[in-house]
């Protein structure tokens, strides 16, 4: 079997876990079902991107595929911040409770309503979708290849080594968020290309390539450090735009009391609802967070040794027999 087969069985496999993670969005939309999904999609985006010249899915099915895996980001950018927002109001001063309260129903808001979007995008497009992806994989498998599995992924994971190694050296020259970024989906890129040869992996080779599982781990730690500070920049945007929305809604609230003849007691009480002193704390210690998350990935450097580890693990697999990784793939079909 060669590499157009293993890349087909392999994308196969994924569009299976997408598939199973849109059932489950369908039966209803909670939050793991939605990172579920996301996941998935997200791994079946990186091989039908890494085995493109192999696959062919072509730009259209593509470009469908990202609108869709962007319709869920609002929901989980509101979910993270609002789990955020509630593990800091029990620390906050009274006066900085109301600015809590109203950011934590703003982000509940958002939430709800990105999940109903994501979860009726889901499922009409997916629905839509996946037949025409299974055709294109399935006219894959009549194309002839004179290069192996092992072979083609090796070089596609020096290929995204080195990408991430120059993402990297990157962010030591500067701190901006955009290219932290970038460095967080070179290394999903790269670790997602990993995963089929570690034998701790579903649908892995059962005696694993040696290095993938130790590398895919530091690639996950590094990717949840970099995800931390994405979260951070994230909540900083939502706050950026929902700090003037409190605001306009506090004073609306304030002039309608005074409007309509309200005592002194009723002013003195609508003023401890001011969101503004809790707005700015958290505003603050999100901006805390950020400069933390920098001071850490610069401690770390580049990251010499998980990028020759990948390194060594494309080596290997120059000289690994794939028979057992296409029989381990295909049983995910």
């Amino acid at each position: 079997r060669r590499a157009t087969e293993g890349a087909r069985r392999r994308a196969l496999a994924l569009t299976g876990g997408v598939h199973g993670a849109a059932q489950q969005l369908r039966r209803g939309a909670d939050a793991e079902a939605l990172h579920d999904f996301r996941v998935a999609l997200r791994r079946l985006r990186g091989c039908l991107q890494a085995y493109a010249p192999w696959l062919k899915p072509g730009r259209k099915l593509t470009r469908r595929l990202r609108r869709l895996a962007r319709t869920t980001n609002a929901a989980r950018d509101a979910e993270v911040g609002l789990e955020w927002v509630r593990d800091r109001l029990p620390t906050l001063e009274p006066r900085e409770q109301p600015g809590a309260r109203w950011l934590a129903a703003y982000l509940e808001a958002r939430r709800t309503r990105g999940y109903r979007r994501a979860r009726t995008c889901i499922v009409r497009c997916w629905t839509r979708l996946e037949p025409r992806l299974r055709e294109r994989l399935a006219a894959g498998a009549t194309r002839t290849c004179t290069e192996s599995f092992a072979a083609v992924s090796g070089a596609l994971i020096l290929t995204h080594a080195d990408a991430l190694e120059r993402a990297l050296a990157t962010l030591n020259a500067g701190a901006h968020d955009r290219q932290a970024h970038r460095a967080r989906i070179r290394g999903k890129h790269l670790r997602y290309l990993l995963e089929p040869f570690c034998a701790r992996v579903p649908g892995g080779i059962p005696a694993g390539v040696p290095g993938a599982a130790e590398t895919v781990a530091a690639l996950k730690s590094l990717q949840d450090e970099l995800g931390d500070l994405q979260d951070t920049r994230a909540l900083l945007d939502m706050l950026h735009v929902a700090a003037p929305d409190a605001a306009a809604a506090y004073s609306r609230r304030v002039m309608e009391i005074a409007l309509s003849a309200g005592t002194e007691a009723q002013l003195r009480l609508a003023c401890h609802d001011d969101p503004l002193p809790g707005l700015l704390t958290l505003a603050r210690a999100a901006a805390a967070r950020r400069t933390q998350c920098w001071a850490a990935l610069r401690a770390h450097g580049t990251h010499r040794d998980l990028i020759a580890a990948a390194r060594g693990v494309a080596a290997r697999l120059a000289t690994f027999d794939t028979a057992p990784a296409l029989r381990a793939v295909s049983r995910n079909d």
